[in-house]
């Protein structure tokens, strides 16, 4: 099996913390394979990946230290602060952390679009800036409409429909900071996986920290997934893990277009009379 030269859907897999099923399911569904896997040869690439995770029980999880800021950061991180709490924000902490020293809960990267955002970053302002308060997509979102219905093209698929007390219904871009949550004992990167991905794989040792904020209660029930059940095993993945030859997979996604189908209806409901 072979990958073709570099595009924009290039990727890296923590294939051994799958489950089987889902390692398969990913590798024949959402990747590239030149010739497509069979059956056999996706669950023998899955098991040499889990067979190298498994022999890394028992290995040492030091804890992620906070570390101290700059005088530029501490002007972002004000900022941000200030931003957050007009919005009644729930996030009250950031910290400055090295990313290789989380946990990972998110399980594969599209290596690919942390490239996009490595090449137009320059400073270390410029990336603390995109660590918390990056600005928004550059291209305005397409839009067609009908009576009850919306369809809007995205640029990519973390965007979400909210409703704001003061402006309504607003369509805007999720995860807009990179965020870190205590899960047990563990300091997980949360969200901004892409960005920490960039940072980390092009900026010089002493400077692949990140700013993240602080959140919490993200545990739902109905947001497990086969990663956060691989932060709560005895065994989780670290970041660092995908830098790994031996732990990170190299994939090519299959390339996909984002959009937001907003259906409405009109239900008539019974409504008990009062005498």
């Amino acid at each position: 099996m072979t990958l073709a030269p570099q595009r924009d859907t290039d990727g890296v897999v923590l294939l051994g913390w799958k489950t089987r099923d889902r390692a398969l399911a990913l590798l024949q569904q959402e990747c590239e394979f030149h010739p497509p896997l069979t059956d056999d040869a996706a669950e023998r690439l899955w098991a040499r990946y889990r067979e190298r995770v498994n022999g890394l029980r028992g290995r040492r999880l030091d804890a992620a230290a906070p570390l101290a800021f700059t005088g530029e950061e501490d002007r972002v991180v004000a900022g941000f602060l200030l931003d957050t709490s007009r919005h009644s924000g729930s996030i009250r902490e950031v910290i400055k952390v090295d990313p290789l020293t989380l946990v990972a809960h998110q399980l594969e990267i599209t290596t690919g679009r942390s490239r996009s955002i490595s090449q137009r970053l320059e400073t270390a302002m410029d990336w603390a800036a995109e660590c918390l308060c990056p600005g928004p997509s550059s291209v305005p979102p397409s839009i067609r409409h009908a009576p009850n219905s919306v369809d809007v093209d995205l640029p990519h698929g973390e965007w979400a429909l909210l409703f704001d007390a003061k402006l309504g219904l607003v369509l805007g871009e999720a995860a807009r900071c990179i965020t870190v949550t205590a899960i047990g004992r563990h300091l997980v990167l949360w969200s901004g996986y892409h960005r920490t991905y960039a940072s980390a794989r092009c900026r010089a040792e002493g400077e692949r920290t990140v700013l993240a904020a602080v959140v919490n209660d993200v545990l739902n029930p109905a947001r497990r997934s086969c990663g956060l059940r691989a932060v709560q095993s005895d065994n989780p993945p670290l970041f660092a893990d995908f830098f790994s030859p031996d732990l990170a997979c190299p994939v090519r996604f299959r390339a996909k277009r984002f959009t937001m189908q907003i259906r409405a209806q009109v239900v008539a409901l019974n409504v008990d009379a009062s005498i």
